[in-house]
């Protein structure tokens, strides 16, 4: 086995030194590339944040984005990179992932370095099965469709749908955002509803009359009125959307049909989608409630909580999380931590517009840690999920087949 100055081979021997997981080979040709003193002091540095991993070992709590952080720190400290400069580039867009003593964990990584893919740019032929094909499962892009009260559909991503006549408002349509007048702008109009639809493989922003900015992931719809009235504001989603709720006396209510969220002010991701087996409140900022529609009485939320309702038994727990993790898509990322192979593929898939089939039931059970840019093609974060585990995969047309390792 020779190194031959692979950015992707060297940060391999990185990891798996990390894990522990180095063949005899591979620690021969990790020995040989440490030779240099420039590069062992590197090295050094880097394994230092084992510290890190033994700590979430021991108390289950890891923060992948301050261990990036820290790695990106310590690479910084060496002045003038020789050999291995790579990691100063590689590492700045990239995410050291440590996934932890389960059984079926695996130690991923990621590149999201722009411009330079860790297995090959969007436009070269990507290894599938050792068959060359050109990816076709590109990443989403904004788009969205807005119903009227009518039933006339709007494609807002066509070209003259910059300003919209909507029930005698302007609302403007720039940079895929839409925005409606403020309520005071509005007073006197008739009320209408409209629903913001972003289809599989979409996103979009709205910015609602009382000045509330909701991101809306793939899959989802949201209703609302053209101006609020009343003593309460209230929206109803389907799907997935994070919310930046304008301070006001008027309560904000959210609704699923299954639950209800009710806020003053604060930011909160909900995820609602309707082939989950929960509907979860993440809280970023503020305070909200969360009431199922079998629930006795509501549960209140401070920050760095999620309520999770379980649409089996009609019940709401509550927990402590890195709020990050519910939050980075709208931030165009993908942060997957200790999570079922299953739950990834069917996020992947509302995002690819894919389907997906297993061969053996058991791999939907492995366990996986990462983060990755949503503008990467899917066959990047999949040859990687092959690259570290048991699992091949084929792509027909939109349909993922994942395959166990001959």
């Amino acid at each position: 086995m020779r190194l031959n100055n692979s950015n992707f081979q060297l940060a391999d021997l990185i990891c798996k030194s990390i894990a522990g997981t180095l063949t005899e080979e591979e620690s021969a040709v990790l020995t040989q590339w440490k030779a240099q003193p420039e590069n062992e002091k590197l090295y050094d540095r880097i394994v230092d944040v084992q510290t890190i991993r033994h700590r979430f070992e021991t108390y289950d709590q890891f923060d992948s984005h301050r261990a990036l952080r820290t790695v990106k720190t310590r690479i910084r400290e060496k002045s003038k990179p020789q050999a291995p400069g790579f990691l100063v580039q590689y590492l700045k867009y990239a995410a050291v992932l440590f996934v932890v003593g389960l059984a079926g964990s695996l130690y991923v990584y990621l590149n999201n370095k722009p411009g330079k893919e860790l297995l090959g740019a969007a436009e070269q032929p990507v290894q599938t099965q050792g068959v060359q094909t050109e990816p076709r499962l590109m990443p989403a892009k904004n788009k969205a469709v807005l119903l009227l009260a009518g039933g006339e559909e709007i494609d807002l991503t066509q070209q003259g749908k910059e300003l919209l006549k909507l029930s005698g408002l302007e609302v403007r349509n720039e940079n895929n955002l839409l925005a409606y007048p403020d309520d005071e702008a509005a007073a006197g109009s008739v009320i209408a509803y409209n629903t913001l639809q972003v289809p599989v493989g979409g996103e979009y922003q709205v910015q609602l009359p009382d000045g509330t900015k909701v991101w809306l992931n793939s899959a989802s719809s949201l209703k609302y009125p053209t101006h609020f009235t009343g003593d309460r504001r209230e929206v109803e989603l389907h799907g997935e959307a994070y919310f930046e709720v304008q301070k006001d006396a008027k309560q904000f209510v959210v609704t699923t049909g299954e639950v209800e969220v009710r806020v003053l002010g604060t930011k909160f991701n909900l995820s609602a989608y309707a082939d989950d087996a929960t509907i979860a409140t993440t809280l970023v900022e503020g305070k909200v409630s969360m009431e199922g529609t079998a629930a006795s009485k509501p549960t209140i939320l401070t920050p760095d909580k999620q309520a999770v309702y379980s649409r089996a038994n009609n019940k709401i727990s509550v927990r402590e999380v890195e709020t990050g993790e519910y939050t980075a898509w709208k931030n165009g990322e993908f942060y997957f931590k200790k999570e079922r192979l299953e739950t990834i593929l069917t996020k992947l898939a509302r995002w690819y517009d894919i389907r997906v089939t297993y061969q053996h039931p058991s791999m939907k059970d492995k366990i996986f840690t990462g983060i990755a840019l949503k503008s990467r093609p899917l066959e990047h974060i999949l040859d990687l999920i092959s690259k570290t585990s048991g699992i091949n995969y084929r792509i027909e047309n939109n349909k993922v087949i994942l395959l166990e390792k001959e």
